[in-house]
């Protein structure tokens, strides 16, 4: 294992423990107790793995970290040279980049070609808001909203729904979805406005996220659980104002708990 990967181990170890300081008396130990589990299966998993960073640069290791946005339909040169100089992780597509399907797919396939002349020749990521919805920047599925998945209440949709996004998205070369969104919808929030949410119970969205996850996996992209644990709670449109979310800490420890309970789940899986 190399010191890296090592300082990175205990960075994570030491984040957890100060989740479960900050937690609940009742739930800390519970939480610091699976980031440690964690950490340990991460330490197994990369200890025999070459190390990833040899050889690159500070500008490398800085861009690696990076998606940036940009304007227009095509690839712009300077975002392109960053990734033919391996100085950029990954970029992001908004509804302004998007004209049709063909070029989204050119588009992708521009940002790719330059990424593989970059030392190492490592693909980048390109990733999209395809929530279903509201928040969907390419035609295309998911056909319902996080809310009608929720009112399904249905594995199999969700799944289904998830499964067709991925297929959907790998086909125009996107390889990341900004999906899906487990915030938990309490009555009368932005979240439950806009329908971004599968629910306003922690049982009901985990479970249909983790499959619309799994869906997308499936269909060959990558999934991002978001946003931030209590978020569901905001009234108001937080991108544009402050949202100042009031509650106790125990509820936000509930809807977290209900959530790593289950990616543990998934992750001892995958492990065998």
């Amino acid at each position: 294992m190399t010191p890296r990967v090592v300082r990175s181990l205990r960075l994570f170890a030491v984040v957890g423990a100060l989740a479960g300081w900050a937690a609940p008396a009742a739930g800390a130990d519970r939480v610091a107790d699976q980031a440690a589990r964690w950490t340990e299966r991460i330490g197994t998993r990369v200890q025999d793995a070459p190390d990833p960073i040899a050889g690159l640069s500070d500008a490398q290791l800085a861009g690696s970290r990076l998606v940036v946005g940009f304007d227009g339909r095509s690839a712009p040169g300077a975002v392109r040279h960053k990734a033919a100089a391996g100085e950029l992780g990954g970029v992001i597509l908004f509804t302004r980049n998007v004209g049709s399907r063909s070029q989204v797919r050119r588009l992708a396939a521009s940002f790719q070609a330059a990424a593989r002349r970059a030392p190492g020749g490592r693909p980048l990521l390109i990733m999209i808001d395809q929530e279903g919805g509201q928040v969907s920047r390419l035609p295309g599925p998911p056909g319902r909203s996080p809310a009608e998945v929720g009112d399904t209440d249905s594995v199999a949709v969700a799944r289904s729904e998830g499964r067709a996004t991925g297929r959907s998205l790998a086909g125009v070369g996107i390889n990341v979805d900004l999906a899906p969104v487990v915030d938990v919808a309490r009555p009368g929030t932005n979240m439950d406005d806009l329908d971004r949410s599968f629910g306003p119970r922690t049982g009901r969205v985990t479970r249909l996220a983790t499959a619309f996850a799994a869906g997308l996996a499936a269909g060959g992209v990558l999934s991002t659980a978001k946003h931030f644990p209590g978020l569901g709670l905001a009234r108001g449109d937080e991108d544009s104002t402050t949202a100042l979310v009031v509650e106790g800490a125990a509820l936000h420890l509930e809807a977290d708990l209900k959530w790593l309970d289950r990616c543990e789940a998934v992750l001892g899986r995958e492990n065998g």
